[in-house]
């Protein structure tokens, strides 16, 4: 269970370090307010199309998921306003999540949805 609670430490520490969200360029108490608040919505726009397109597939990269989603905003900042388009968008995104983020499988240390599958539950 340690491998699982590190895995989402893991996630906050890739949400962190790519919003920057302990450095701001303004000394403004409301600015600094307002782009925590950007950062944060930067942050769950893509959180949130990890949840559709990874989330269930357990051998999925979060990481690797994160970069195809980076190289994919300019097409999604482009759709906004049009759902036609909004919804082709998120489709090119899905399917890069789909084919672009697996995980190899490991022999010498296992990957954490490995075990975590593999593992009986206590009350089995």
């Amino acid at each position: 269970m340690y491998a699982a609670r590190w895995q989402i430490e893991l996630l906050f520490k890739l949400w962190k370090s790519h919003a920057k969200l302990g450095t701001s360029r303004s000394q403004k108490p409301w600015r600094i307010r307002g782009e925590i608040d950007a950062k944060l919505l930067a942050v769950l726009v893509p959180h949130w199309v990890i949840l559709l397109g990874c989330w269930n597939h357990p051998n999925r990269s979060l990481i690797k998921a994160a970069q195809v989603i980076r190289d994919l905003v300019p097409l999604l900042a482009v759709s906004f306003g049009h759902l036609s388009k909004l919804t082709e968008a998120l489709r090119v995104i899905l399917n890069g999540l789909n084919h672009g983020c697996r995980q190899p499988s490991r022999r010498k240390h296992r990957n954490t949805w490995k075990t975590l599958i593999d593992t009986k539950p206590v009350w089995a």
